[in-house]
Parts: C-alpha cells; structure tokens; sequence
C-alpha cells in the first residue's frame, strides 16, 4: 500500500460534511509533512488544506478515484465544483 511521500500527485476525493450541502471535492496530494503524518491536498479550485488521510478515510471522508489507487502515474488534474 502506498503511503507518505509516495502518495504525491495522486487523485482523491474529500467529503465535506460541514458545508451547507455536503458533497465530495476533487483534488489531489500536494504535500506530505512526515513529523506530523499530514498531507497536503490541493482541490481543482487551487485552495489547499492539510489532512490525516488515514483518519479521513476511517471517518469515510476519503476516496480514491477509479485507476488512481494505487496507480504509478498521477491522473490528470481536472476540475472541481468546490465553492470557495
């Protein structure tokens, strides 16, 4: 399974529960901070937030796209629907 480092440029998806209409948001890792554990995601709208992908994807708050998990080249970027 691919962890840490390893996970930069893949493509996910994050659910949002909090918004006024939950709703999953493409992106994709940025960034891996390997003290904390904590990976950057930056979403197809350019705004970035730092998260424990392995307590989102406990939560259910994580999924990876069809052909991106585990996968040897990124997926290309695309666009989200995300509101800023």
């Amino acid at each position: 399974m691919l962890q840490g480092d390893d996970l930069i440029s893949h493509r996910l998806s994050i659910f949002f529960r909090e918004d006024e209409t939950p709703a999953w948001y493409d992106g994709h890792v940025a960034a891996h901070e390997s003290g904390k554990g904590l990976h950057r995601v930056k979403f197809d709208d350019g705004t970035s937030e730092w998260y424990d992908l392995s307590q989102e994807e406990q939560d259910g708050n994580l999924r990876w796209p069809q052909k991106a998990w585990p996968c040897g080249e990124p997926v290309p970027l695309g666009r989200s629907a995300r509101r800023r």
